[in-house]
Order: structure tokens, then sequence, then C-alpha cells
């Protein structure tokens, strides 16, 4: 039998008080109760959970099947295998869960279900641009994706676009140029990119953020017929990477995966580390709120700071996190926020899958400011 072990954690609060010291993830972690989530159907790891009022999802991307347990932990359904049949998965990119419907963005197609796992429609779409998100927009959709071939040759974009209830593009909404795009096949090492500048988008209500360190600390609001309403942008002190900082992520990688793991990786690729820190890491709104997470620099050590704005960006407050929590945000899709509780999902030694429920709201109600 397959167990799925989630933590749900109470926090030492006063932890929060040690500012200017580097506060350790698993110290700041101390009392949980353990939750197991129990199937007898084989389950490889997932990647990717989305959490709603009253259930959980689990993404299985090797088999392209989609687990959905209560929050008792009781396995309800399985859905989905892979191949290319109306109710199959060529891929699992990405999942939304909006309303009373699941959103599922594949390679080849977008497919929608109901949140009870059963089946609607697919839509079809262009294998490129690479898609990997659709959110429903009254009527249509607004997809958010990788362009490469369409827009100034041999650079790699962002695109955020409204596209209609057939997935025809209709509007573009926003870019980004990433840079010179270089094929994996046409270099003999890889690059591991360190500290990336993040992008993401956001639905909430009648309004899509879309937040893109690219362009500093920068978040652009739309509604939901594809018009700008209002950017946030803020001034924030740049945290130069140094050369100390560069060998702390190396030591952390080598204690994590062992010093022959390491060697073998750093065989196949290089690591590339940005001049500064992107402005945050991750973003979520919910609650009437923007959660904002970012790298913090106090007295020569480093935290993780989160600040809570409201939805025109006026600054409500902030605290400090142990800064390997941000380690975790870097990895979206193995994380999910829902009613100001962060859901992080770590393997335990035996192989578990661990879910660890942090509440901001709490900790920012406590009163660490």
């Amino acid at each position: 039998m397959k167990r799925i072990a989630f933590l749900v954690t109470c926090f030492a609060l006063s932890m929060l008080a040690l500012l200017g010291k580097e506060l350790d993830l698993m110290t700041f972690i101390k009392n949980y109760q353990r939750m197991l989530f129990k199937t007898d159907e084989p389950m490889s790891s997932y990647t990717m959970m989305v959490f709603t009022d009253n259930h959980v999802y689990f993404c299985d991307r090797h088999q392209c099947k989609i687990f959905l347990f209560s929050k008792e932990g009781k396995l309800l359904k399985s859905f989905g295998s892979r191949g290319e049949a109306p109710q199959e998965f060529d891929s699992i990119i990405d999942l939304q869960c909006v309303g009373d419907f699941l959103y599922v963005t594949c390679f080849s197609k977008l497919s929608i279900w109901t949140k009870k796992g059963e089946f609607v429609k697919e839509i079809r779409h262009a294998k490129f641009p690479s898609y990997q998100s659709y959110f429903p927009a009254k009527n249509n959709y607004i997809a958010w994706a990788y362009d490469i071939y369409t827009k100034k040759k041999g650079d790699k974009f962002i695109v955020y676009y409204l596209v209609g209830p057939n997935l025809e593009k209709k509007k573009e909404l926003f870019q980004v140029n990433l840079g010179k795009f270089i094929p994996p096949d046409s270099v003999k090492k890889g690059i591991w990119r360190i500290y990336p500048d993040f992008n993401k988008g956001v639905l909430y209500k009648d309004k899509f953020f879309i937040g893109c360190t690219n362009l500093g600390f920068y978040i652009s609001v739309f509604d939901l017929n594809g018009n700008k309403l209002y950017d946030i942008k803020k001034d924030y002190e740049k945290i130069k990477v140094t050369s100390e900082m560069k060998e702390r992520f190396r030591n952390k990688i080598r204690k994590g995966i062992g010093e022959s793991a390491y060697k073998a990786e750093m065989s196949k690729r290089d690591m590339v580390f940005p001049e500064y820190m992107p402005a945050f890491v991750n973003f979520f709104v919910d609650n009437e709120k923007i959660y904002i997470f970012r790298y913090s620099k106090q007295a020569s050590k480093m935290n993780a700071e989160v600040l809570l704005l409201d939805l025109k960006g006026n600054l409500i407050g902030k605290f400090m996190m142990p800064v390997g929590i941000l380690d975790i945000l870097e990895f979206d899709k193995s994380i999910s926020f829902q009613g100001s509780k962060l859901y992080l999902s770590f393997i335990e030694k035996d192989d578990n899958y661990t879910i660890r429920v942090v509440d901001i709201g709490a900790i920012f109600k406590a009163g660490y400011e």
C-alpha cells in the first residue's frame, strides 16, 4: 500500500523574532501532526499538487494520472492515463482548479474535467508556441507560453495571450524577451541556471496578475477581457550574488546528493549564477492580499522575507522566515497556496511524501512585522 505522509505543522513563532540570524527551516518546523493519505494504486513521485476547500489533487506526471483525495486522506478517485485519446494525457504540464472545473494543460491540448474527476471535453492547440498554462476568463482563456519561433528570430519569449473558446489567439497581453535561445543539442554541456528570474500568472476572482522579475519588482494586473488595469512596481534592495554565496550553494548541493553524484552532475552541465538575486522568488494572491516571497540579507545572513500587499500593491506588513523555504518555492509545481496557507512538499527518508502547512496569515497576525 502506497502511503503519502502529510505533516500539518504548528510553527514556533518565536523563531521569527531572531532577525539578523539565519533561520534554519527544520528547526523552525518543530511540532506537527502526521496524516496518512493511503492508496492501493501504484503512484510514482508527483511533481504537482493543488489544494482546494475539500479536495487535494496530485499529478503523477510519470503515469500521466491525477489522484483525487479528500482532505481526510481518503483516495476518492484516480483518472487519466498516458495517451492521445480524449480521456488521456500526452503529458501533464499544468493543473488549474477554477470554480467547478479542472484545467489540465498538455503538450497538444487542454483537457477539462469536473472537480470530481469526470471528463468534460478537450480542446486541441498548436504545439508552438509551447503553451504552459490556461486560465478560464469568462468565455475565453488567458494562456501563457514560451515562444521561440514566431517572434524575434533566435530569441526566447514568455508571452501571455487572451485566446478564444477554441484556443484561437485573440490578443497579446504581455511579453518579455528572455534572450537568445540555445538548443540543448547544440552545446556539449547543459546549463543549470541558479537563482533564475521568476515569471508566473495568477488568476484571482476577476483579475489576472502577471509577475515578472526580469523587469525587477514587477506585477502587471489585467481584467478578464485582457485589458491592463495597473502595474505594481516597487524599489527593492538588490542583493549581489557573491563568491561566498555561490560556494555555499555548491556545498548545499554536495551535501544533499553526495560528492560522487555532484561530480557526475557537474560533468553534464555548468552552474550559471546571476549578478543579483531576483526581486522575488514566488508570489500568491488570496484573501484580498498579494503574498511575496523574496531573499533578504541582514547582518550578513540570508533569510526569506514575506511581504503582504493589498491588491493595489500597497505594503500591509512583512516578516522573516527561514531561507530554506525559498529553495522549495522555486519549484512552483510542488507547492500549493490556499486560504493563506502555504503547502510545501518534502520527501522524507522513508520515501513518504510530506506536506508541511505554513499558515502565513496566522504568522502575520502573531505580530512579527
